[in-house]
């Protein structure tokens, strides 16, 4: 059976998914789900990726992502790997403990956004562990009914200013939403074998089939996401030339560790470019020894020392607008 396609794009929406492998439980106790819940933190922190409602149920979990970068592959790769990495730690066990790789569907956030919160909300409901949504521990619905603080990794305000500018008042139209059934069509879709990798309408579709295709075309208008048109190749042949500058000058000054810790900080926190990937740029370096060097040019930069002088200017050469 071939992959589902993966389409990934500046500004995208997911509704994503992954379950226990054997019908086995994927949490066992309330601890496993905090554990998840510090892995999504961290993610969040290293990829930037937004989480706009989650539920974590016994066997599975749900997320809808916004992805101001093209990254969630290596975003999902990261939360179910370091996840599964801490769960056999726990429990002095081995192997993998999901089914498989995650489910995706990108959607159209103008038309499905608002009912994938609604579905995403309404699992625990559905399957008869309460009687009321907000009565559920491990879901984001208490967070936006503020019966529990938020998460510094969580965003509200995108879907909240959809039922009101008003807390009060987008919280009530936001139970009385939620409180009422998933469109059967839609719950059908989701609830099936094989998701489909896009939901959306006929515009919304002709657009990502442009994307794909490898045309530009305007972000805003696909995914609600304010930003110019912009070209992804022409972004990583941007890094690509950064990335021979700092060789450039390791070579002439070997011992340019700034200039190295900045490049690494770069890689990994704002493009999402795994270990690998950025011990083969800078010249060969172990997986395990780019992370010593991310570890530490977090902390300078954290602190405005070592090597944040370079990573502004390095910042300032690709013209982001990403602020340290």
């Amino acid at each position: 059976m071939a992959r589902p396609l993966r389409i990934e794009f500046p500004g995208a929406w997911y509704h994503v998914m992954n379950r226990a492998r054997r019908r086995e439980k994927l949490f066992l106790d309330d601890g496993d789900r905090t554990l998840f819940l510090k892995v999504l933190e961290a993610s969040n922190k290293l990829f930037h990726v937004e989480v706009h409602a989650y539920v974590l149920m016994s066997n599975h979990y749900h997320l809808l992502l916004h992805t101001p970068k093209p990254n969630l592959a290596r975003c999902m790769r990261h939360i179910n790997g370091v996840f599964t990495q801490k769960i056999n730690k726990k429990y002095k066990t081995d192997g993998q403990i999901f089914r498989g790789r995650y489910k995706s569907i990108l959607v159209d956030a103008e038309e499905y956004l608002l009912e994938i919160v609604r579905y995403i909300h309404r699992n625990p409901l559905k399957k008869g562990l309460v009687t009321e949504p907000g009565d559920y521990k491990w879901s984001s619905h208490r967070v936006y009914m503020g019966k529990t603080g938020k998460p510094g990794w969580m965003v509200l305000d995108d879907v909240m200013s959809r039922f009101g500018e008003h807390e009060s008042d987008a919280r009530g139209a936001l139970a009385a939403f939620v409180a009422k059934e998933v469109p059967k069509d839609l719950s059908d879709k989701l609830e099936s074998v094989k998701w489909p990798a896009v939901l959306g309408g006929k515009v919304f579709r002709e657009k990502v089939k442009g994307f794909i295709k490898g045309r530009k075309i305007d972000l805003s208008e696909l995914s609600g996401h304010r930003k110019e048109i912009i070209d992804i190749e022409n972004d990583m042949s941007k890094l690509d030339t950064l990335a021979e500058r700092v060789k450039e000058k390791l070579s002439a000054r070997r011992r340019n560790m700034a200039t190295r810790k900045a490049f690494i900080y770069i890689m990994r926190r704002y493009y999402g470019l795994s270990l690998r990937e950025i011990g083969e740029r800078v010249g060969g370096l172990t997986y395990s020894a780019v992370s010593k060097e991310y570890k530490r040019s977090d902390d300078e930069i954290r602190g405005k020392k070592g090597c944040y002088d370079e990573a502004v200017k390095a910042l300032k050469d690709l013209k982001s607008q990403i602020k340290i």
